[in-house]
């Protein structure tokens, strides 16, 4: 039986498919598109943020994730991004991971905050889970205990200045190890031992500094240079860029002669209304199908889950994104996923 899915990518659409149930973890993500936007699709919650004390969004060069990221100018002694507490961002004893493409202007002999959950001139000082840059340019993972003791452990590698790093950390709390990464990738740098408890509060996520309710001095430890895509999960593989790993697979590489993707018109022109998907699925029977939609720097711009299909399905995108917006022209992957199965397209768009 032919089933025929029309699938218009409104903004309202978009709302109603996010709340309904397709979050994996908590935590949340900042690309600083121009904006403050958590745009996580692993997370519960809606945890945008804002720009505080002369923080900006810059587009000067060199970007590295998108158009934009969060400058935090050397003029400024306090400016940061702020997220309000949430649920979504409070972890205890459990899994944590946070990564960060940083661009430091200057590290001069002391420690600079990236991200911390906490405040510093509370009694006593709280902190659920910070990434910082230590005294000696180390990275850092920190909390602190229910002594009021920070707990940090650093990396073996050093961070430069004047140009983009990626970092990453991961604290697998079951096993009692911390992980660090200075580039992308599947294999972290370090591997190190750490058995700390930790606690959720109910303070500021801050981004570039560390929080205190002080309006002359705001900001502690505040971080100078551009920050960009910051990543929180309890999950490892929502903080580790897949910048390669979507790949296009021609027919061959699945089911043969029982399944693919036929897309029309392709190449499309970006003042069309749509773009469609014929899908072959390699098994008669119904399976759950869900549709993701990436650009080339494999940032997910769309997803939506069709239930239960049965082969072949057609389904229509309106080369919209997440928020309603036309996207760019250039080339987008379209991923489609079933209970057994993985199928990836790519798309060009025209100006």
């Amino acid at each position: 039986m032919r089933v025929l899915f029309i699938v218009f990518l409104t903004a309202f659409f978009c709302l109603v498919l996010l709340s309904a149930g397709f979050s994996q973890s908590k935590g949340g993500r900042w690309q600083f598109e121009n904006n403050g936007f958590d745009t996580a699709e692993w997370d519960n919650e809606d945890n945008s943020g804002t720009l505080e004390e002369n923080a900006a969004y810059s587009s000067l060069p060199p970007p590295q994730e998108g158009q934009y990221y969060l400058f935090l100018d050397t003029l400024f002694q306090y400016a940061c991004f702020r997220v309000q507490d949430s649920n979504d961002l409070d972890f205890t004893d459990e899994n944590i991971g946070i990564s960060a493409w940083i661009y430091p202007l200057e590290l001069i002999n002391d420690v600079y905050f990236l991200v911390n959950k906490g405040r510093q001139d509370s009694n006593p000082k709280t902190t659920n889970y910070a990434m910082r840059i230590s005294l000696t340019q180390h990275l850092e993972f920190l909390i602190r205990d229910a002594n009021n003791q920070a707990q940090p452990v650093a990396s073996s590698f050093t961070i430069p200045v004047n140009q983009w790093t990626f970092v990453a950390i991961f604290y697998d709390y079951a096993t009692g190890r911390v992980y660090m990464w200075n580039t992308p990738g599947n294999t972290p740098v370090d591997t190190l031992v750490y058995n700390q408890s930790f606690f959720a509060n109910t303070d500021l996520l801050t981004i570039g500094g560390w929080y205190q309710n002080n309006t002359a001095a705001p900001t502690v430890k505040p971080f100078k240079g551009r920050i960009d895509d910051v990543r929180i999960s309890g999950r490892m593989q929502d903080i580790i860029p897949a910048i390669t790993s979507i790949k296009e697979r021609n027919k061959s590489s699945v089911h043969a002669g029982s399944s693919g993707v036929e897309v029309f018109p392709n190449p499309i022109q970006a003042h069309q209304s749509k773009v469609n998907f014929r899908i072959l699925l390699p098994e008669q029977n119904s399976q759950d199908i869900t549709v993701k939609v990436y650009n080339i720097l494999g940032q997910m711009i769309f997803d939506f889950n069709m239930g239960a299909a049965e082969s072949p399905v057609t389904v229509s995108w309106n080369l919209q994104n997440y928020y309603g917006q036309k996207v760019n022209s250039g080339i987008y992957f379209i991923q489609i996923k079933g209970d057994n199965y993985q199928l990836v397209k790519r798309v060009l768009i025209l100006k």
